[in-house]
């Protein structure tokens, strides 16, 4: 946009800078308390009120040239009034189009750098995790190893004893039921546990080879 309207500019004299920098600091300062004041608006309404900011460079180029070339040139709303007002504000455009470039390459640059240590925060926070739950799965797998062979021998004394009629006893039996009924569950659960820690473990393994560790 910017190469547009220098284009369009005509003889550019060090009055019509001067005047466009004073219009871009005076637009900006105009312009901040009323995207402030219209921030909590309706979209529509806010867009409506701010329409407002397009004519603030033309009227502060208008009040600005006039002022100048009146006062010390004595050429009140001239054809060089004129041409300075079009100079000026379309220079102050111009270095809008620049300063709107640059504003939008510092918070790109600002937000890779943001992304950036999201992402290390993300890695450090998969590696932790896989650390919790490779330690969690292995407590489990052990604790699971020694349950499954209590039922091997609960299970075992009580055929041994179903079988063998001098040992036989009812409550014994019975008990023995209902432990091994508990290790079952317990047994179960330990599965289930393992079968999530392993799945948990993949997804956050995966997660962590897309970003290249």
């Amino acid at each position: 946009m910017e190469n547009e309207v220098l284009l369009n500019l005509k003889e550019v004299s060090i009055v019509s800078v001067i005047i466009a920098v004073i219009i871009f600091g005076l637009t900006m300062l105009i312009k901040w308390p009323i995207k402030k004041a219209t921030a909590k608006l309706e979209e529509n309404k806010r867009k409506a009120v701010n329409t407002v900011i397009v004519f603030i460079p033309m009227f502060l180029s208008f009040i600005l040239n006039a002022l100048y070339y009146g006062v010390f040139c004595k050429n009140w709303f001239t054809n060089m009034m004129l041409d300075g007002m079009l100079n000026s504000y379309l220079l102050a455009l111009g270095i809008y189009a620049i300063y709107s470039k640059i504003v939008i390459l510092i918070k790109g640059a600002k937000n890779s750098e943001t992304n950036s240590n999201l992402s290390k925060e993300t890695v450090e926070f998969l590696k932790a995790n896989i650390k919790t739950i490779s330690k969690a799965l292995k407590l489990d797998e052990k604790n699971l190893i020694e349950i499954v062979s209590q039922i091997e021998k609960m299970v075992n004394l009580r055929e041994e004893i179903s079988c063998n009629s001098m040992m036989q006893d009812i409550s014994s039996i019975e008990n023995l039921d209902k432990q091994i009924c508990e290790l079952k569950i317990n047994k179960q659960k330990l599965e289930d546990s393992i079968k999530k820690s392993k799945s948990d473990l993949e997804i956050y393994k995966n997660n962590l080879n897309k970003k290249g560790e």
